[in-house]
């Protein structure tokens, strides 16, 4: 009676994570909330980073309504997502003439470099650049490929360049990660219904 129990659980088990890996599939991180901080940025960060990537070689201070934009470099831009995501992939447009550090986080206090973009790199030579980190795109850079990371943060800053900086979108793909109790709590579904079945087929 127990081989057959502990094959039985052992399916049951795998079925449940291959499920879960088939349902987590990567999409638009969603971001509930753009906070600028550090000094003016110019223009509605919520709106900004939300409405798609400007055109290539937009004009870089667009007046608030397709890009954000400052001129020092104390100034940084915060996303917060709905929950915690392992980001894969990202989008970002920014001025070409400047250089940008990306951080992420988990809790808003302790920020790790996840990339940076050198005013090298795109194929604008002015205004708005847009760069994409899945290969194959066709704005694909390959220094801004990352390796997966979670997050429930993200932020950008300009570092370098010619005090004329701007960001036009920062959108982030991947898939979000289930709460610590959700696959114990299914696991333990499984296990009940088994013994259950268990139980009958030993009073049979």
């Amino acid at each position: 009676m127990k081989m057959p129990f502990v094959k039985s659980l052992l399916m049951a088990l795998t079925v449940v994570v291959l499920l879960s890996a088939a349902s987590a599939q990567a999409a638009d991180v969603v971001v509930t909330g753009v906070v600028g901080s550090g000094g003016t940025i110019n223009g509605d960060a919520n709106v900004v980073l939300t409405n798609g990537a400007p055109g290539e070689s937009t004009v870089w201070n667009m007046g608030g309504t397709t890009t954000l934009w400052w001129r020092e470099y104390t100034q940084t831009l915060t996303e917060t997502f709905d929950e915690v995501y392992t980001l894969d992939d990202v989008l970002v447009s920014a001025d070409c003439n400047d250089d940008y550090l990306v951080e992420y986080s988990l809790d808003n206090l302790i920020w790790t470099t996840l990339f940076t973009i050198d005013r090298a790199y795109g194929d604008t030579l002015n205004g708005m650049d847009t760069m994409s980190s899945v290969s194959g795109d066709l704005q694909y850079v390959p220094p801004i490929d990352f390796a997966p990371v979670q997050a429930r943060y993200a932020r950008i800053r300009a570092t370098g360049g010619d005090l004329q900086s701007a960001v036009g979108e920062l959108r982030f793909q991947g898939t979000a990660v289930p709460e610590p109790g959700s696959f114990s709590l299914v696991a333990l579904g499984v296990l009940g219904v088994l013994c259950r079945r268990i139980r009958r087929s030993g009073r049979a």
